[in-house]
């Protein structure tokens, strides 16, 4: 399952961050979810530095992110 993972999304450690937000949410903790607002925004921060720093560093990452299009959720973003 984690192969399915990677190849639909760049990072899934990152998925795996916002599905325990998104568990937090269905159980209806709203507390759980407000407070997880402010690590997903500097999950979201760093993602895009990292992407800039790969794509300046490392040969060959900006083929691979033109195969994998998404970021953390397939087909929105």
């Amino acid at each position: 399952m984690f192969r399915v993972a990677v190849r639909l999304v760049a990072d899934a450690g990152l998925v795996a961050v916002l599905l325990f937000v998104g568990l937090g949410l269905w159980l209806e903790s709203y507390a759980a979810g407000l407070c997880a607002v402010i690590p997903v925004s500097l999950m979201v921060i760093r993602l895009h530095l990292e992407e800039r720093f790969l794509g300046r560093e490392l040969p060959g990452y900006n083929d691979y992110t033109m195969r994998v299009p998404h970021r953390l959720i397939p087909r929105v973003w």
